[in-house]
């Protein structure tokens, strides 16, 4: 029976961390001019045809505490090499002739002007159709539990088996005992699943792309750097409160202004796990983490807690009864899965996520005022540096393709 690969898109940070990289996947997200749909598998583009024979792909995001989330389902696979996990020179000569032969172009260009990487294959399959789930989908390995849970948002798939997704492929076969329940939703014929519409568009000819505003933080190239922009947020915040108490108003939610004292790497575990940002004001105490490409961390195995609920086990048990506590997390928006989601402890119950979408469009709206604070010279860097981290990866990947086609440049 056909086996199912999961294929994590755009892992790590290759891709997201610097201008410069194109991850040669983002060819997965737009059909040809000719209307034809072309995937390209990581790390190489290549498929060991002696151990494996696919039937479906899944895109996953990365996998997060044993979970990963289903970006895409690829179906009507027709493999496009003759095997093997890095490109020959003479197999990536024979895709190149194909591709000038069948005119596979995106926007004007062809695949192999902007896929020129000498190891990789231009194209690992052509496909049918590529699917998006009409809920978030997670796939859950727990050997405690086997069971399928839907709800308003989510579509959660528990597993039984400890899986191992650790690079950037996996497989599920006929021999594994959740392969056919799985199977079972992949070939869903009444689309409660899976959204209709096949989704690749073609990529435009004639566009503009949006330019990302120079800032200091690329100058230095630490804008992914996540200690720096819990610096940032501190400095900014406890130097200007009428700012903050507009920002817990309008971002954070809290109607009542307070007068905050601003601290930063509280110590909440002896000896690990600090809490980046910690304001305490007269009525109100708010804790904020945040994560832009590390994950959670400090995970006890006894008691399946994370560093987030024993903060606020720690902040509870100084300020419980006497303050109101509030929890917060800031997250960029390409992160596909929400780091609290799968913390049995705090996920949803007592940190909530704040999108870094919110915090820029809050700097842009009040630029005026931020301006005129302690550090004000800085508020127009700062506020493009934000703007790194507010796009999805869908939004990010595609503005780098296009870039690519448009500057006639190569990958």
């Amino acid at each position: 029976m056909k086996e199912i690969m999961l294929n994590k898109s755009f892992a790590g940070g290759y891709g997201s961390d610097s201008e410069d990289e194109h991850p040669h996947e983002i060819m997965n997200l737009f059909q040809t001019d000719d209307g034809e749909i072309y995937i390209y598998v990581p790390p190489y583009g290549g498929y060991d045809t002696k151990s494996h024979d696919v039937g479906y792909i899944l895109l996953t995001s990365e996998w997060h505490q044993k979970a990963t989330e289903v970006l895409y389902l690829v179906s009507g696979l027709t493999l496009m090499h003759h095997g093997g996990l890095e490109a020959e020179p003479e197999e990536r000569k024979a895709q190149k002739k194909e591709i000038i032969e069948r005119n596979i172009c995106y926007g004007g260009k062809l695949l192999s002007e902007i896929n020129t990487e000498e190891k990789t294959f231009y194209m690992t399959f052509k496909a049918d159709k590529v699917v998006r789930p009409k809920k978030r989908m997670f796939l859950v390995w727990d050997k405690t539990s086997n069971n399928f849970v839907k709800n308003a948002d989510t579509i959660t798939i528990t597993l039984p088996d400890d899986y191992k997704y650790q690079r950037q492929r996996g497989y599920i076969t006929e021999f594994q005992n959740y392969y056919r329940q799985l199977k079972e939703i992949i070939e869903d014929q009444n689309s409660e699943y899976w959204e209709e519409k096949n989704y690749p568009e073609k990529a435009p000819k004639d566009f503009a792309i949006p330019p990302i505003p120079f800032h200091f933080l690329k100058l230095i190239h630490k804008e992914y750097d996540e200690t720096i922009y819990t610096n940032l947020f501190f400095e900014f915040f406890s130097k200007n409160p009428v700012l903050f108490n507009s920002f817990a108003r309008e971002v954070l939610k809290i109607p009542e202004d307070d007068s905050y004292t601003m601290k930063k790497e509280v110590q909440a575990v002896k000896g690990k796990g600090r809490i980046d940002l910690l304001a305490e004001g007269n009525n109100h105490v708010i804790a904020i983490e945040n994560k832009i490409k590390s994950s959670l961390h400090g995970i006890d195995k006894r008691e399946e807690i994370s560093q987030l609920t024993k903060y606020v086990q720690f902040i509870e048990k100084g300020f419980s009864g006497k303050k109101e506590t509030h929890y917060f997390l800031f997250e960029p928006n390409y992160n596909e899965i929400d780091i609290a989601y799968f913390d049995k402890g705090a996920g949803g119950v007592k940190f909530q996520p704040v999108c870094y979408s919110e915090i820029y469009r809050f700097f842009k709206k009040h630029i005026d005022a931020f301006k005129s604070g302690e550090h004000g010279q800085y508020a127009e860097d700062f506020v493009n540096s934000l703007r790194v981290h507010t796009e999805t990866m869908r939004e990010t990947v595609e503005r780098k393709f296009l870039s690519v086609i448009q500057k006639n440049g190569t990958v």
